[in-house]
Parts: C-alpha cells; sequence; structure tokens
C-alpha cells in the first residue's frame, strides 16, 4: 500500500462547539437559530478534519410537543481541502410522555455535493427516533433507532444502512458523571462497486466509554475523558476497519 493508506497511530488537538438561540420567544412562532462546528488537526496535516454548518426555522406547539422544522447546511474539508457541502431541511419533534420518557423523533433529507468527485452525488434522507428514561434519581438510560437512505450516482456507492445504539449514563458522587454506549450497523450498498465488481455489505460495531467531572475546573472549564472503539467488517475487505480512540476535553456549558 501507499504510505498515506497503511494503518497508523497518531494524535492531534481539537476545538469545537455549538451555539443556538430563539428569536421571538415568548411568540406564536418562536425562530431557532444554531450554529455548530469542530477543527481537527494532526501533525500530518494530510488527515487534519473540520467542518462547519447551522440550521434556521420556525418552531411550533403541536399535540403536546414541539416541532421544528428548519433549513441545514454543512460543509466540511478535509486535509485542507474542501470535501462536501451538504444543503437540506430538517424536521424535529420532542415531547415528554408522562412524567419519565422524552422522545425526539428527527427527518434530515440533504444533498451532497462532494468537491473531487460526483459518483458519490446525490440525495441522503435519514429517519430517527429516540428515548431516554430516568432509572434511578442518579441513573438516565437512552436509545436510538435510525434508518437511513443515500441515492448516489453511482448504484454502487448508494447505500442502505440501519442503525440501533443503547446507552447509560450515572453520577456516581465526588463530581463524576460515567457514560456508556454501544452501537450496532448495518449498510448494505445497492449496486455492484467498480472495479472490484461486488457489492458492499457492512456491519459495523462501535463501544463508547466516557467520564466527565464537573466540580473540577480549570478557568471555568471541566476535563472529561472518552475512549471509543470502533470494528467495522465489510465483503470489501478495503473498508475493514479497527480503530481505538482517545480524547480528552475541556468543556464549558454558558
Amino acid at each position: 500500500l501507499d504510505p498515506s493508506g497503511r494503518a497508523r497511530s497518531g494524535t492531534g488537538h481539537f476545538v469545537g462547539g455549538d451555539a443556538s438561540i430563539r428569536l421571538n420567544r415568548e411568540g406564536r412562532v418562536p425562530i431557532f437559530i444554531a450554529a455548530f462546528g469542530r477543527w481537527l488537526r494532526y501533525g500530518d496535516h494530510r488527515f487534519d478534519d473540520s467542518y462547519a454548518g447551522g440550521d434556521i426555522g420556525p418552531e411550533f406547539q403541536l399535540g403536546g410537543g414541539q416541532l421544528r422544522t428548519t433549513a441545514t447546511g454543512l460543509v466540511r474539508w478535509y486535509g485542507g481541502k474542501p470535501l462536501v457541502r451538504s444543503f437540506g431541511g430538517r424536521f424535529e419533534y420532542d415531547r415528554i410522555l408522562g412524567d419519565k420518557w422524552t422522545l425526539v423523533g428527527t427527518l434530515l433529507a440533504r444533498r451532497n455535493d462532494y468537491a473531487d468527485r460526483s459518483d458519490t452525488d446525490g440525495l441522503d434522507v435519514e429517519a430517527r427516533a429516540a428515548a431516554n428514561r430516568p432509572l434511578g434519581p442518579t441513573t438516565l438510560g437512552f436509545g436510538y433507532l435510525g434508518l437511513e437512505r443515500n441515492w448516489a450516482k453511482d448504484p454502487g456507492e448508494a447505500f442502505w444502512r440501519g442503525q440501533l445504539g443503547v446507552g447509560i449514563l450515572k453520577e456516581i458522587g465526588w463530581g463524576l458523571r460515567p457514560q456508556v454506549g454501544i452501537d450496532l450497523a448495518r449498510e448494505v450498498h445497492q449496486g455492484e462497486l467498480a472495479p472490484f465488481g461486488k457489492v458492499r455489505r457492512d456491519w459495523l460495531l462501535e463501544g463508547n466509554f466516557s467520564i466527565y467531572k464537573r466540580n473540577w475546573n480549570l478557568g471555568g472549564f471541566a476535563p472529561s475523558l472518552s475512549v471509543t472503539m470502533t470494528c467495522n467488517r465489510s465483503t470489501l475487505t478495503l473498508y475493514d476497519e479497527k480503530r481505538l480512540r482517545a480524547e480528552v476535553r475541556m468543556t464549558k456549558a454558558f
């Protein structure tokens, strides 16, 4: 393999954040505006990865819950070069059911346009349902179920993807808040992928552990540590992956 295609370890630094505001908050139709982004930089800048995006649109009270309808956009750069632009719309509905369940449903449709290739351009639609529930005075359980359909110009790049995730978060004293989650995904492509002459089918398993020390701070920022293990198995071994990633963060909520 070319050196850029070989497995290798590396360290980098990153910064990210998100912010939102509601205009006309006390009116009949508030306007939601949000911006978000993340910048990751390695010693080898060919692997730098960053994105920035935003959402804007009205919110409505509906059926005891809240419906948010926004236009959404995202731009991503990889290795310092433009990678993809995505623009579309998002519908998100959330409500509290009874005195314990919080339910969220999301429908996202966007058009992806890649900078240096057109075979992967196309429409992407994703539907997701998520729920969380207290399991005790200091414990929260959560889970989600998602289905994604991608229509790329090349049928070998178009796919169906199903996802399932569950997790638990708990306060354990001393200001510590650990969280454990596991995600399983199945991806099946529509046609044979040139030049392999095979249809790509993947299984993805990912586990995550993180811990947050909320009562420590440095200039108002609290530390956290996360470790993520990713394993992908594909009918095309080029897409097989095993990856262990650790991140140390200093986080502040305003």
